[in-house]
């Protein structure tokens, strides 16, 4: 069990006899059920909306495609479909655990323009300039976000693009989530750090930003 839930239970446990410290204990668990539920992978689709952030990219067929942090390849497969077989798209891991599911994932499937990649937790080591580099919910874990989105900018040809999905501020009953979130404003000072501009910007998704980025 997640240690913070189970830290909550037992602080229940010992205040069931006050009642304001009963309602926050309980609007506390709400608040973890609710996450558990709606970030699960049955209902993601409901608030990520994956079809619409693929239609927003733009993606041409023969794009170079890099998925940073791209976990379990739930954009990385949808975004390969979209580039068709003359486009390559790289999952880009830090574990090799992760890139072994991911090679096993793409054999599966027979997508052969999935190609996995093993990184550094401070080089995305991509083989080759993107067209495209795409992040979600992998921006958070970023250290020393300016110096490695400047040292992306090699990984990046001159007319390409960085697309970063990210948590938004949520409200106060999801603060549970703090320390996975990035509000909009922060990640634009500093992506215009490391040297980028905003391009685009879209409102589609409830519970994220969804912003893209260019070199000057």
């Amino acid at each position: 069990m997640n240690s913070k839930i189970q830290e909550s239970m037992n602080n229940i446990k010992k205040s069931e006899g006050e009642p304001g410290k009963r309602t926050c204990n309980k609007l506390f668990l709400a608040s973890w059920l609710f996450i558990l539920v709606a970030l699960s992978s049955g209902c993601r689709s409901i608030w990520q909306k994956p079809d619409m952030v693929i239609e927003k990219l733009q993606i041409a067929k023969l794009s170079r495609v890099a998925d940073l942090g791209a976990g379990r390849g739930y954009f990385t497969f949808r975004i390969a479909e979209a580039l068709g077989p003359e486009g390559l798209i790289y999952p880009v891991e830090i574990t090799p655990g992760q890139i072994s599911r991911l090679n096993r994932r793409a054999d599966r499937l027979g997508r052969k323009n999935v190609l996995p990649v093993l990184a550094t937790t401070t080089d995305a080591s991509l083989p080759e300039k993107m067209d495209l580099i795409f992040l979600c919910n992998t921006y958070h874990h970023i250290d020393n976000v300016t110096t490695y989105f400047s040292n992306l900018k090699k990984y990046l040809k001159s007319n390409g693009r960085i697309a970063i999905i990210e948590l938004d501020d949520l409200p106060w009953y999801l603060f549970t989530l703090h320390s996975h979130q990035t509000s909009a404003e922060t990640i634009k000072k500093e992506m215009h750090q490391a040297g980028y501009i905003l391009i685009e910007e879209h409102n589609n998704l409830p519970v994220q930003n969804f912003l893209i980025f260019g070199l000057p």
